[in-house]
C-alpha cells in the first residue's frame, strides 16, 4: 500500500517479482510499459546520496536515447532507464551479475541490439560495510539527501571502529 508521499506524487509502488535480479528488473520494466508509460527508470536502493539531478538527467536523456545507464564504481550500475520503444530484455540476459563487468556486458548487449545508450556520471553504491563507513566523510554527501541514513550511521558510529563522522 503506497504511503502518503507516494500518493501525493502520483507514484505507484509495488513488490519485486522474479527469481533473480535480471528477471526482477525485466519484469518491473514490462509492468510499467504494460501500464502505458512512455519511459521507466529503476534505481538501486543502495545509493542514499544520489543527487536528484541525475534522475532528472536520466529522464531528459530518454528524449534522445533508448536507454540510460548510471555506472557504479564497482563495475555494475546504480540506475537504468528505457523508453517504451527502446526497451528489450536482452541487456539483462546472460549477465555475470555481481562481477565488475556487469556494466560493460550490459552496454555491449544493448549496442549489439542497436540501442542508443547514454550514460550518467559514475557514482558509488553502498555494497559493503567499508562503503557505508566512508559515506559520512565523503565531501559529495549532501546530508539533506539522506537524513535518515545519516541518522542511522551516526547512531551506529560508536559501534563501527574507525568511522570518522564529519556531519
Amino acid at each position: 500500500m503506497p504511503g502518503n508521499e507516494e500518493k501525493r506524487l502520483g507514484l505507484e509502488v509495488g513488490g519485486q517479482e522474479g527469481n533473480d535480479v535480471w528477471e526482477r528488473m525485466k519484469n518491473a520494466f514490462e509492468y510499467c510499459f504494460s501500464r502505458g508509460v512512455k519511459s521507466s527508470l529503476l534505481i538501486g536502493s543502495d545509493i542514499p546520496d544520489l543527487p536528484p539531478v541525475y534522475v532528472q538527467r536520466a529522464f531528459e536523456g530518454l528524449n534522445t536515447c533508448d536507454a540510460i545507464l548510471g555506472p557504479a564504481h564497482d563495475g555494475g550500475y546504480y540506475l537504468i532507464s528505457f523508453t517504451f520503444q527502446g526497451f528489450t530484455p536482452v541487456p539483462f540476459t546472460d549477465i555475470q551479475w555481481g562481477t565488475p563487468s556487469v556494466y560493460g556486458q550490459t552496454i555491449y548487449k544493448a549496442k549489439v541490439h542497436a540501442l542508443k545508450v547514454c550514460k550518467l556520471p559514475r557514482w558509488q553504491d553502498m555494497d559493503t560495510l567499508d562503503d557505508l563507513k566512508a559515506l559520512p566523510g565523503q565531501t559529495r554527501l549532501d546530508t539533506s539527501l539522506a537524513p535518515n541514513t545519516i541518522e542511522v550511521i551516526n547512531k551506529m558510529a560508536k559501534d563501527i571502529p574507525v568511522l570518522g563522522l564529519c556531519i
